[in-house]
Order: C-alpha cells, then sequence, then structure tokens
C-alpha cells in the first residue's frame, strides 16, 4: 500500500477545504440529493460532541504534571436521535487536582510560587470543522477570586497554521463561586474554518495566590462533511490488512477505489480515536499505543485496515491486550483479590498475596511482554522498597503457571513502564502478584515495605 509520511501536525490541520460560510454551515443541515438531480459527492451537517469530566479525577494527581486522559466522546447531528461513542485523548498540561468537589476536577488554574500557564487540550482532533465550544465552569471561592489580577485569561484557544489563537477571555465576574453541579456554561465562536483543534487557557501568572476552577463539560459543534452514496462505486479495497506505526507518526491511507464515474469519494471512520484519528483525505495520526480499526465507506461498500501503534523502537508484532486504566476500578475482564486504591486512583498492591488476573488471551503465538505502569506509593522510607518483590506469572489455559518473572528493587516514585518478558507461547493469562519481604524494626513498632501502585497495563508479542 502506498504510504506518505508527513509532520505531525499535518493530521490536524488537513480537513476538507470549503468555501462554505459559518452560517451556511450552522444555518441547517442539508438533505441527501434526490435520485433525479446530478449527483452531489458530499454534503454538510451540524454535528456535535460531548466530553464529560465528572470521571476525569480518577485520572488526575495532585500535582503539576501533565496528565492525559482518555475520555468517552459522545456525538451526534443535530435534529438527529442517534448517538455515536468513542474516545478521545485530552491532556491537562502543568494541572493539578483535588477532590474536594466529589465527581469533578479541581483544576489548579494557577499555584502558589507558580508562574505557568494551564491547559486543557483536545489531542484527539475533531472530526468536523469546529464552529461553537461550550464548557461548564465554577469557580473555588471567593478568596480564590480575590486573588486573580486584572491581567489574567481565561478562555479558548484554536490551532490555526502552526499558531494558538485565543478569542475573548471569559469574564470572572460572571463565575459562580463554586458549589457542586452548580456551574455556570459559557460559549465560544470561533470565525474560521479548518478549525480541528481547541484548549482552554488559564492564564494567571501574576495572580497573588491559589486560583481554582471546577471544570464540568466540554462540548464541540461545527460542520462535517457527509459522503453521499454513490450507486457506481463497486469496491473500496486497502492492499494491506494490517499496518504498524509509531506514536505521533501520521501517514496517508491510500485506499484503492473502483467505481463507474469519477466521483470516489469516501468517509473515514476511526474506531477509536484516543489511539488513532483520521481526516476527511485519509491522514492518518497514531496518538497512543494501542490498536484501532480505520474504515473507508461510502454506503454499504467498505473495507477495514487494522493499525497498531506502539511506542519508538520498540519491536512487537502484535498487541495482546489494549492499554487497560485501573483508575478507581478494576478493569472489565480483570478480577483481583482486593480492591484498594491510592488516592482514589491507582490500584494500590499494599499487603502480601494481592494479585490480579488478566482475561484469557487466545491469540498469543510468540515471545510476550507485560508492561505495566507503575510507582511507589510514596517517596519516604524508599529504602524498604528494595527487597519488595512484584511477580507476574503466565499461567496455561487450566491455570497453572508455566512461566514466572519477577522484579525487585523497584523504588521510583513518578510512574513509569516495568516491562516483564516471557518465552512461552502456551500463555493464556497473567497474574500479578506482589510480596514484600523488607520488615525494619523501630523498636516501638515494625514498619514494612512500601506499597506500589498500578496505574496501566499493555501487553504486546514481540
Amino acid at each position: 500500500m502506498k504510504k506518505q509520511l508527513f509532520v505531525l501536525l499535518t493530521a490536524f490541520l488537513v480537513g476538507c477545504s470549503t468555501n462554505h460560510s459559518q452560517s451556511e454551515s450552522l444555518g441547517s443541515n442539508i438533505s441527501k440529493p434526490s435520485e433525479n438531480d446530478a449527483y452531489v459527492p458530499y454534503t454538510y451537517k451540524t454535528r456535535v460532541s460531548e466530553y464529560d469530566f465528572s470521571n476525569a479525577i480518577k485520572a488526575l494527581s495532585n500535582s503539576y504534571e501533565d496528565h492525559i486522559v482518555k475520555m468517552e466522546e459522545v456525538s451526534y447531528f443535530v435534529d438527529e436521535n442517534e448517538k455515536e461513542n468513542n474516545y478521545a485523548l485530552i491532556s491537562f498540561d502543568n494541572v493539578s487536582s483535588q477532590t474536594t468537589f466529589p465527581g469533578y476536577p479541581i483544576l489548579n488554574a494557577y499555584g502558589k510560587d507558580s508562574s505557568t500557564i494551564r491547559y486543557v487540550n483536545l489531542m484527539s482532533s475533531s472530526t468536523f470543522n469546529i464552529h461553537e465550544v461550550s464548557l461548564d465552569l465554577s469557580l473555588w471561592s471567593k478568596g480564590d477570586k480575590e486573588n486573580i489580577p486584572n491581567t489574567y485569561y481565561l478562555g479558548l484557544e484554536y490551532l490555526k497554521n502552526d499558531n494558538w489563537v485565543r478569542s475573548s477571555s471569559i469574564n470572572i465576574e460572571n463565575l459562580t463561586i463554586g458549589r457542586n453541579d452548580d456551574s455556570v456554561p459559557f460559549t465560544f465562536l470561533i470565525e474560521e474554518d479548518g478549525i480541528t483543534n481547541v484548549r482552554i487557557a488559564f492564564d494567571f501568572i501574576n495572580a497573588q495566590n491559589n486560583v481554582r476552577f471546577a471544570l464540568y463539560s466540554l462540548s464541540l459543534k461545527g460542520n462535517e462533511r457527509i459522503i453521499n452514496d454513490n450507486p457506481n462505486i463497486q469496491s473500496i479495497s486497502f492492499e494491506e490488512n494490517e499496518l504498524v506505526i509509531n506514536e505521533n507518526e501520521t501517514f496517508l491511507l491510500n485506499p484503492i477505489v473502483t467505481s463507474s464515474d469519477e466521483n470516489k469519494f469516501i468517509k473515514f471512520l476511526s474506531s477509536d480515536r484516543s489511539i488513532i484519528t483520521v481526516s476527511d483525505d485519509g491522514v492518518v495520526t497514531g496518538l497512543s499505543v494501542g490498536e484501532a480499526t480505520i474504515t473507508a465507506r461510502n454506503g454499504n461498500i467498505e473495507d477495514s485496515i487494522n493499525i497498531i501503534v506502539i511506542k519508538e523502537n520498540q519491536n512487537y508484532k502484535k498487541i495482546i491486550q489494549n492499554i487497560v486504566n485501573f483508575n478507581g476500578e478494576i478493569p472489565s475482564g480483570f478480577s483481583s483479590n482486593f480492591e484498594t486504591y491510592f488516592s482514589g486512583t491507582y490500584l494500590n498492591f499494599k499487603e502480601q498475596g494481592n494479585y490480579v488476573i488478566t482475561p484469557k488471551y487466545e491469540n498469543i503465538t510468540g515471545e510476550t511482554v507485560v508492561t505495566l505502569n507503575m510507582m511507589l506509593s510514596s517517596s519516604s522510607d524508599i529504602d524498604l522498597s528494595s527487597e519488595n518483590i512484584f511477580t507476574v506469572e503466565g499461567l496455561n489455559s487450566e491455570g497453572e503457571v508455566i512461566e514466572s518473572v519477577q522484579k525487585t528493587n523497584l523504588i521510583n516514585t513518578k510512574l513509569e513502564d516495568i516491562e516483564f518478558e516471557f518465552k512461552s507461547n502456551e500463555i493464556k493469562q497473567y497474574r500479578l502478584i506482589f510480596e514484600y519481604k523488607h520488615i525494619l524494626d523501630q523498636g516501638s513498632y515494625y514498619k514494612t515495605g512500601k506499597n506500589y501502585c498500578l496505574n496501566s497495563l499493555i501487553i504486546y508479542q514481540k
């Protein structure tokens, strides 16, 4: 299959090029032409995508590090009842979170002794040209409001020609003081075409002290290109069934379209936009490690290609288990003998014999690597972790251990990827086990080895 490499930003900026005005694109949904009319390749309809932040708190922590969160995306056409669910990546850049408002992330837009601008950024470029952005916010307290300088900016930025453009700022006076489910809606209009990436900017670098907000929801509205059914198209086909690309790599899909006329327009769809996004023109971008399917379609004619996204310089053939997050719950298909969470977020192995068992896999045909994204729960008493044992066992179809890999000296207090490599191709599932060994006699009491927090897991085959 012909592939063409692009720069990363190409996927965010390439879209359909149109001359319609914003009022035309949002004014009404244009219907499909009748059979008696000349064939029109595509029209435009108004589409909305919504993101609910009520569960985002589970993926954030009380730190000013960047966090990338996979969030559910609910999308639909205006005046139509059917809704579609997908996923998108949203990054919280230099944003801290607090759990004081149950169910909603409190964003520290300014922290004491800090002068960094904060962003909430839609990483998965929209499937349509964005013309309206709505969000719901509330301010933490009256004291926070008094800390805000006259030079503040709180509003929307959108990506155009590789540059972020700011819209008008929200007037802080219009914000309510935070209460659960008590927020104020704001809407920003974008007087541009071809905008598919937006972010919320919190610029309070001259604040006197903390400035905090609760973020409830985000909604995008714009015009999406609809490919009309062409009865002259006979087939759509990809030359390959599967491709492997790196994170942040982009390339152009070029399926073969057989048609008795010159109108070979097709619609590209991604099964998981948090892993792979695709533009109207077929420019694919690998956003995160995982596996997704891209479908090229016109009417009832379609073909699909499976795309695996890997970290750069990694050498593996296929993904056995897509990345799964342990954010406040045991994921579906997994089982454990405990349910303990560090700060309500990371699965916390703290008692000897704590274990998690993965689902059974039927697609293992070679050597595998189990990658655990882990950290030590605290930096204090770090020496107590040096003799702890963390084990991953490979089980056969009968649940018997056929291979075991152990790690000690896991003392990093930041999330890092720890790899457990297996040789056997008879493995059907894996068991993760924690056993503490180091016990320190403090005289009046005993201190045991520190516990480990598991953020996510992914399994791939070499």
